[in-house]
């Protein structure tokens, strides 16, 4: 089952990896780039939105980066290779909303961010671990 799912996500990665990780990337970029008045009203710490915005980010970095040809590098690292875009693009993304009337430059922020990454690929990595195990069983 593990098997022919992972298959059906690689055969269709333009659906499943690329296209969310576009989406989950422009999402982010419009978001942080509106002004602090225009915001919604939400009430859930926005440490905390930094954190699962980042999560999904990285999960979705990662992905992109196992199934990817390009850039062999960074397909040997995927998990060091998505934290590091994700840290790297975090940082400027707090830089970028300092420009932007209302929103402020804030390390905590990027903290969060850097956490959200860094729990993803933690995550990733023990559902691999679990999915090695398990196919290990089922081929002897």
């Amino acid at each position: 089952m593990f098997l022919k799912l992972i298959k059906t996500i690689v055969t269709r990665k333009k659906i499943f990896v690329y296209t969310p990780l576009a989406l989950i990337w422009v999402l982010l970029f419009i978001l942080t780039s509106l002004p602090g008045s225009e915001l919604p009203a939400i009430k859930v710490s926005d440490k905390v939105l930094h954190f699962i915005s980042y999560e999904v980010l990285g999960i979705f970095l990662y992905l992109t980066l196992v199934i990817q040809n390009q850039i062999k590098l960074m397909k040997t690292f995927p998990a060091l290779s998505a934290l590091m875009v994700a840290v790297v693009y975090g940082g400027f993304d707090e830089i970028h909303q300092s420009v932007i009337p209302g929103r402020s430059c804030d390390i905590y922020d990027w903290i969060a961010d850097i956490c959200g990454a860094l729990c993803a690929v933690t995550l990733i990595k023990i559902v691999s671990a679990l999915i090695g195990k398990k196919y290990k069983k089922e081929t002897g």
